[in-house]
């Protein structure tokens, strides 16, 4: 009987060693455990982060596009608004020739008239065009 004691207190004590073994590696995996908790929720976090970040980011590219578009058409109007320049600057170099003509037919018939007061204008015109085309070559 003594040999079943010691064999079963040598079996006690294995189980015994087994069991604080098995404690020591449930202690082991609780603190893993609580460290890879902690990991993944500071994962968590920032794929909150980069998440936001994205929306911030998409945004802000949104508001590209519309700069973009707005850039458009104020080049369009900028260009509209040259053509317009360009067109009344033609008009008004066109107004000028044509000034430049009255004034010197004005001059030419003032000419005349200051000669002869009795000469109607178109007189006057004729005797310009004669003098005109006596004078060219």
């Amino acid at each position: 009987m003594n040999e079943e004691l010691t064999a079963g207190r040598q079996q006690l004590d294995r189980l015994e060693h087994e069991l604080a073994e098995l404690s020591q590696k449930q202690a082991e995996l609780t603190g893993i455990l609580a460290t890879t908790h902690v990991e993944y929720r500071e994962l968590v976090n920032q794929l909150r982060s980069c998440e936001d970040e994205r929306e911030r980011l998409a945004t802000e590219n949104r508001k590209i596009v519309e700069l973009e578009d707005q850039l458009a058409r104020k080049e369009e109007e900028l260009t509209a608004g040259q053509r317009e320049i360009a067109a009344l600057a033609a008009a008004r170099e066109e107004l000028r020739e044509e000034l430049a003509a009255e004034r010197l037919s004005l001059e030419e018939s003032l000419i005349f008239v200051e000669g002869s007061h009795y000469l109607p204008g178109r007189v006057v015109r004729n005797l310009i065009a004669a003098a005109r085309q006596n004078d060219q070559p």
